[in-house]
């Protein structure tokens, strides 16, 4: 066995030639790719620089950052599109093994979705309330009752 040597690290001449390449690549592209459905990672990834460069490239620029964040909203569109295929491809003769594999996938690709853009594709809650509650008079009698008899034991103790 041989010795290890730690990875290089990264020179402030490298990360300018990676802002480089993603000045040449564009906002434009990125946000293209990222409305089809890939991660900023995978971007990334893909034109071998790391992740945080990415990110900070994309961070730099308040105008680059909110683009980003928009792509990323319409991207849920992309990964609901992915459930419905995943699901789209079942055949009639399917094994379960195979509907539960689709369903699986297809529930995180909904997932992704809603978390990509919660208005459209998350949970829906319905917390609103009037704030009235209703009682006949007997309710409020039998109520009163049961409170007079605490208050009492209360006084008593």
């Amino acid at each position: 066995m041989g010795v290890r040597k730690p990875p290089a690290k990264k020179t402030p001449a490298k990360r300018g030639e990676q802002k480089t390449k993603l000045d040449a690549l564009g906002i434009d592209t990125v946000c293209e790719r990222i409305e089809a459905g890939e991660s900023v990672g995978a971007i990334a990834d893909s034109l071998g620089i790391p992740k945080r460069t990415m990110w900070d490239w994309i961070d730099v620029d308040g105008a680059r950052s909110a683009r980003v964040r928009a792509s990323r909203e319409k991207s849920a569109e992309a990964e609901d599109d992915k459930a419905e295929a995943v699901l789209a491809v079942l055949k009639a003769d399917s094994t379960p093994a195979e509907v539960a594999r689709a369903r699986e996938l297809a529930s995180h690709y909904r997932w992704r979705a809603s978390k990509r853009n919660p208005k459209t594709y998350g949970d829906k809650l319905d917390l609103n309330h009037s704030g009235k509650v209703e009682l006949s008079d007997e309710q409020v009698a039998t109520r009163l009752d049961i409170l007079l008899q605490k208050a009492a034991q209360n006084k008593k103790n």
